[in-house]
């Protein structure tokens, strides 16, 4: 089998051998459930509408996807513009319909919850949004920002608690603390995706859906975001499924990759033996348009 299309972490769960005295048989070993698991994972969307008003013609944004993610992995989901790849990570924040499949959280089909039933796992999976710009709210300060979740998730928390949590995430994003009284229109692209980082983290969720959180930015900041990104994973100990077009990109933060294609997962594998050998056409096109320095 080639080594692209081998098990990795990304799809398969960590074992460990169990403890065994010497009189005794070994025992199975242990298997480690995935923290999340996709299973034939349907997202459809209206293409056009029907005659005066009349049934109208579905097409499949995600066909038929199935994908696992350990504790504290980062697996990327890769692939051109129309793939399908933000809907499958919006499914899984419930902010896509799902058509069909699961979308199993910690033992937990949460596909089928309602809103009410979900609330409490908004917690435990948060997102950050490609364009900063528009996902923070421009009336409010970062500190506003920053406390509203807390204020969410966590109520017991006093005012004086809020705002030196607010203080700690803008410490762990790297942005100074004078800057909790300014504005998202303030700040750089750059710093503001570090705040939508800080928003995310700051009710301490098991799994980051980070789409395409630096395709808007300079090389040298993307590469700065990159490093944030790893550094927060090692202190907090997320997972995170991690959206790109770029796998110049996913080559520095990915366990592991899964390419996506007309809604169809086509390739997956580590991120050294897919880049070294891929097996798709699809695969080894993305590859060839990655730019050369």
């Amino acid at each position: 089998m080639p080594a692209a299309e081998t098990a990795t972490a990304a799809n398969a769960p960590a074992t460990f051998p169990a403890p065994s005295a010497a009189n005794v048989a070994p025992a199975a070993p242990a298997v480690v459930a995935p923290l999340l698991r996709v299973e034939n994972l349907v997202v459809r969307f209206p293409a056009r509408g029907g005659l005066f008003g009349g049934s109208r013609e579905m097409v499949a944004a995600v066909d038929d996807v199935s994908f696992e993610i350990g504790r504290g992995q980062i697996v990327a989901l890769a692939g051109e513009s129309g793939s399908g790849k933000t809907t499958t990570g919006r499914a899984i924040l419930k902010l896509a319909p799902v058509a069909a499949g699961k979308i199993i959280f910690d033992g937990v089909d949460i596909a089928p919850l309602t809103p009410r039933e979900f609330f409490p796992w908004r917690k435990r999976i948060q997102m950050v949004f490609q364009d900063p710009w528009h996902s923070l709210n421009p009336r409010l300060t970062l500190e506003s920002i920053l406390a509203e979740p807390l204020e969410i998730h966590f109520p017991q928390l006093r005012a004086a608690a809020r705002r030196e949590r607010v203080a700690e995430l803008l410490r762990r994003v790297k942005l100074p603390l004078d800057m909790m009284r300014r504005h998202p229109h303030e700040l750089s692209g750059g710093q503001r995706q570090r705040v939508g980082i800080a928003r995310a983290v700051a009710v301490e969720p098991e799994l980051l859906v980070c789409d395409e959180p630096v395709s808007a930015l300079d090389v040298s900041v993307q590469a700065q975001i990159i490093a944030l990104l790893r550094e927060l994973r090692a202190e907090c100990g997320f997972a995170c499924l991690f959206v790109s077009h770029d796998l110049a990109v996913v080559e520095q933060l990915a366990d592991g990759v899964l390419i996506m294609r007309e809604g169809k997962i086509v390739e997956r594998g580590e991120p050294a033996a897919l880049y070294a050998n891929p097996q798709h056409p699809y695969t080894r096109a993305l590859l060839d348009a990655v730019p050369v320095f």
